[in-house]
């Protein structure tokens, strides 16, 4: 027998995860009512979903830190352009 799974993504950690639909679970230690199913299969297929939705939360993540850091080194630079330019 195949057991039902959901996808949920933690409210703490925003990490998504497999949790059995018979079973109350806990994500990250912290109890929690779904708001949002991601999914809902077997518990292979909840387990690719996952890992398909971390691995793009970890990308948009490192896009985002790319983003941020390429900001930061364009205003630095303009920042200091503008103190050497200074009498």
């Amino acid at each position: 027998m195949v057991q039902e799974c959901n996808v949920r993504r933690c409210c703490l950690c925003q990490i998504y995860q497999v949790q059995q639909v018979t079973k109350a679970g806990k994500l990250c230690g912290e109890k929690q009512s779904v708001i949002k199913e991601f999914g809902r299969s077997s518990g292979v297929d909840c387990r690719r979903h996952v890992q398909k939705l971390n691995a793009r939360r970890r990308e948009n993540a490192l896009l985002l830190y790319n983003c941020w850091r390429e900001i930061c080194q364009m205003t630095w630079t303009h920042v200091t352009c503008m103190c050497q330019c200074l009498p």
